[in-house]
């Protein structure tokens, strides 16, 4: 239907003025996580990572491969989005291979992981290590189908197309306690999740949208022995690509978190300690006063409502403490107040909740005199409590000309010949208030930052970071380090990056020195009519900016709306040529009256002052460069006697079709059927209606050993060519039902399609 430029790809050495670099972005990986002791095939969906990048995977016990490789990305359409919310801006990240080994030893909990290319990096993203077997959802199309896991078990699943909602069922005896919890939100998926649990009779037992911030989670008993359904789906019925989930389901309490955790929290030099029961009461504490000396960390639990914790503690008289709890952060419920109490039990001072509305505890406090003091946790409602309300205090001396310096992005792309301000803020919250002088470490050749300093009493300092035209593309781990002036003695820290007010923060920057792009694709506005499902034409120009080479042109992973199902192929065009036409595909079951606007994308190979070798790109979401359509109907159309026709396996059925070609098409149309992948064991031979008739019959035949459930239509296409051999084309769908061969009843049955 559209004829595609094929040539071999040559790299063309360039020295141009280059037009702007395109930095890789990354959205999900699936699956999100996997079980210590196992091998894990993985994909992350990437815009501009082109055929493929380096990758990475930090943290203990994990051994990732060193690239990923672009493989075949899985796409359902799903239901047509009408307007207003077919106007809205969509990503089309493709698909990229890569595996994962993870040690019997490896510390659970997150790991994260990046990509880049010579165009820049990205964020770290999060992947989870767990200890329970893991499966892998097996994505499909079309309504979905109930599948069975052992329990316990973590399924790694994804809410798509939009209006998905997994099912996963389970069996339970009568009494037992079922736990199931969500994991997306938190480690960086789209989903918004809800979850019910139906009884083995249908009936709702219970539900959730919010319990660990926006993921769910239940807790119940089963009320009956049987077969139990976890439904899982977004609240708004969305869905797409990016919400991947975690759902762990296991029986007996639930615990949200590792006790004690100290395997979860990076103590530094501190040691740790566990609580030891009775401690709520100062009388009750029979072992001698820890020493803060060299920093301690306790772990514990709020074990049931109204349990209060205490720890006896000891410090040097004048020393500065810093006292903070770890628990809403790494997914406790505890809601903590945290408070000093002297040798006697009178309350000294006590906090609630960070700034933020982090509902974990700090106190920073001078220690006025030698004796032992007591350090109190309690939940901040007494009826509160049980195996989730962990913790762990950790407990420092801190100097009293203290600070923290805070980083507003963990990474920065700058292009060759660029420069870029990051605001770099400072936590006066310990009494500090001299100035800082800032300096980075780290920076690589061609790359500069001239030292500035934080005033006294302010809040920020801008920081600016040049890199040279002729820095090298690579990817550079910086340190921010801010030291005090004019104090002694001298403090220094290093600036750290939060993702929520509250995180502990991750230290370091990492800095892409980003090779541009020379060429750009561009053209005149324009906009025309064209009818679904045809294809429609639109000349572009090059401005090559001195390169000379083969560009390759395709749909932009990026768009500025969602595309409704227009598609694009991949183009070359020839080295030294600087215009071409490109041809979309309009479906048949576009919204009429629509304006579609579709976005290219230019790839290249080009060589920098060195030698080396780099994939560019180039795509525009300015309006002038979009293939604008407005839509108009079909020319031809298809009918059916019905959408609906119940069969017997191992049986053949006909299907009658009407075409009626619209004001000056005459021809042949062709007429065949398709499905899903997943669908297997039937067939239909393709028929022609001639140009001179309007209807035919197709016979649709089913094994005997076709697929149990056909969860989605089949679909019957009509194509034709106009009178300059342009194909047109329209669909239909019908649906399949199975007949129990003894009763005459229907025992397998799919609801109306949500497809298109």
């Amino acid at each position: 239907m559209i004829t595609r430029c094929l040539m071999i790809l040559v790299v063309t050495s360039v020295s141009v003025s280059p037009v702007f670099a395109e930095p890789p972005h990354v959205s999900y990986i699936f699956p999100a996580g996997g079980q210590r002791g196992t091998e894990v095939s993985f994909k992350v969906g990437g815009h501009y990572l082109h055929e493929g990048c380096p990758f990475e995977m930090s943290g203990p016990g994990v051994t990732a491969s060193p690239r990923i490789e672009r493989t075949e990305t899985v796409w359902f359409e799903g239901p047509l989005i009408p307007q207003p919310a077919s106007q809205r801006k969509e990503d089309y990240p493709k698909d990229y291979l890569g595996s994962v080994n993870i040690a019997n030893d490896a510390p659970l909990g997150v790991r994260r992981w990046r990509v880049h290319t010579s165009q820049g990096v990205t964020s770290r993203m999060k992947f989870v290590i767990g200890d329970l077997p893991e499966i892998i959802e097996a994505e499909i199309d079309g309504e979905p189908i109930p599948t069975a896991v052992p329990l316990p078990v973590t399924i790694n699943g994804r809410i798509f197309p939009r209006e998905d909602v997994d099912i996963w069922t389970f069996d339970v005896n009568a009494g037992e306690q079922i736990s199931c919890e969500v994991n997306a939100a938190r480690i960086g998926s789209a989903l918004d999740s809800r979850i019910e649990i139906r009884t083995p009779d249908g009936t709702v037992l219970t539900e959730n949208v919010d319990a660990l911030g926006v993921d769910s989670f239940v807790q119940f008993q089963a009320p009956q022995t049987g077969r139990y359904e976890c439904r899982i789906h977004d609240i708004e019925f969305g869905g797409l690509q990016h919400y991947v989930y975690r759902l762990t389901i296991r029986k007996g309490p639930h615990n949200e978190t590792t006790y004690p955790l100290g395997s979860n929290l990076a103590a530094g030099n501190s040691s740790e300690r566990s609580e030891a029961e009775p401690n709520n009461l100062p009388e009750e504490i029979k072992t001698d006063a820890e020493s803060v000396t060299s920093g301690i960390a306790f772990n514990g639990r709020i074990d049931q409502p109204g349990d209060v914790d205490l720890f006896r503690i000891s410090a040097d008289a004048g020393k500065t403490l810093l006292l903070e709890v770890q628990s809403s952060r790494i997914g406790s419920e505890l809601d903590s107040v945290l408070s000093i109490l002297s040798s006697e039990g009178k309350q000294l001072t006590t906090n609630d909740d960070l700034a933020g509305g982090v509902p974990d505890s700090r106190i920073v406090w001078k220690v006025p005199n030698g004796e032992f003091f007591f350090v109190q946790i309690r939940d901040q409602f007494d009826h509160r409590g049980g195996q989730h309300f962990t913790y762990q205090i950790s407990i420092s001396e801190v100097s009293e000309q203290h600070f923290e310096l805070k980083l507003p992005i963990d990474t920065v792309n700058i292009e060759q010949g660029e420069e870029t301000k990051l605001k770099i803020g400072i936590d006066r919250s310990f009494g500090f208030k001299g100035e800082v002088e800032l300096a980075v470490e780290g920076l690589p050749e061609g790359v500069t930052a001239d030292v500035v300093k934080i005033a006294k009493n302010r809040q920020d300092a801008q920081l600016v970071i040049k890199v040279s035209e002729s820095a090298k593309p690579q990817v550079a781990e910086l340190k921010v380090i801010g030291k005090s002036i004019d104090i002694e003695p001298e403090v220094k820290r290093e600036a750290t990056f939060a993702e929520t007010a509250g995180d502990q923060g991750v230290a370091g920057l990492t800095l892409g020195v980003a090779l541009k792009t020379p060429f750009r694709i561009h053209s005149p506005f324009e906009t025309r009519y064209a009818s679904r499902g045809t294809t429609y034409t639109r000349h572009y120009y090059i401005d090559r900016g001195g390169f000379e080479g083969p560009i390759e042109i395709e749909a932009a992973d990026r768009q500025v709306r969602h595309l409704q199902g227009v598609t694009g192929p991949k183009v070359i065009v020839p080295p030294g040529e600087s215009e071409f036409d490109y041809t979309v595909s309009l479906p048949p079951w576009m919204e009429i009256g629509r304006t579609s606007r579709f976005c290219l994308m230019g790839s290249a190979f080009v060589e920098d002052k060195n030698g080396n070798k780099h994939r560019v790109s180039y795509s525009s979401q300015a309006q002038d460069d979009q293939v604008i359509v407005l839509v108009d109907p079909v020319r031809i159309s298809l009918q059916l006697p019905s959408s609906t026709f119940v069969v017997e396996r191992g049986s053949s059925i006909d299907i009658p079709v009407t075409v009626q070609r619209g004001t000056g098409l005459e021809g042949d149309v062709r007429i065949q059927l398709s499905s899903p992948p997943h669908i297997k064991g039937w067939s239909a031979e393709p028929i022609v209606v001639a140009a001179k008739e309007d209807s035919g019959t197709v016979t649709l035949h089913i094994d005997q050993n076709s697929s149990p459930v056909f969860n989605a239509p089949l679909i019957v296409h009509a194509v034709m060519k106009d009178g300059n051999g342009k194909p047109i084309w329209t669909e239909s769908r019908i649906h399949v039902h199975f007949r129990d061969h003894q009763d005459g009843q229907s025992v397998s049955q799919l609801s109306a399609d949500k497809s298109k």
